[in-house]
């Protein structure tokens, strides 16, 4: 419907010419785009999927961390036990440990160990000759241990017993 001389009156109602039709009551047309609440609602859906992936990225660091941690913490373990394994039983570096704990620094008895990209490990042994055996027989624990700002976040412990083998041993 076109109109020779249009008012402002009537020009509200017209679009390109073209009578508007109320909205309410006629079908939604595909280019009638969405209205500021669709939006605002597919927003917050949105924002809400992005903050329960992201919760899980920043978990998955975390153990990732912290495994890379206890993986270390084995090793360095595993490895200093291997050494105290591969001294000769009378060697002086196997002699008994002054105090019965792993929780305490003795001389000659702890080592600071850095790691690239993992941080640093306090690593401590006890060496003590089990008794009823004479001398022939010492307990041997290593522990390993990552302290972070948190406090002791990963830890392993390994225990063994070393039997002399020579000739001549004390029994």
């Amino acid at each position: 419907m076109r109109l020779k001389n249009p008012t402002a009156a009537t020009l509200a109602g017209l679009r390109n010419g073209r009578a508007r039709t109320p909205l309410a009551g006629r079908p939604r047309r595909a280019d009638d785009g969405f209205t500021l609440i669709e939006a605002v609602i597919a927003t917050a859906i949105l924002v809400f999927g992005l903050a329960a992936v992201s919760n899980l990225i920043f978990v998955a660091i975390s153990s990732n961390t912290l495994a890379n941690r206890m993986t270390t913490s084995s090793f360095l373990a595993s490895q200093k036990m291997e050494q105290l394994r591969s001294i000769p039983f009378d060697n002086a570096a196997l002699a008994d440990s002054l105090a019965n704990s792993l929780d305490v620094d003795q001389a000659a008895h702890n080592e600071n160990i850095v790691v690239a990209s993992v941080g640093t490990f306090h690593t401590r042994w006890n060496v003590r000759t089990v008794a009823a055996f004479g001398t022939s027989l010492k307990f041997v624990a290593v522990r390993t241990e990552f302290s972070g700002p948190l406090g002791r976040q990963s830890r392993a412990e390994f225990t063994t017993y070393r039997a002399c083998t020579l000739t001549g041993c004390a029994p």
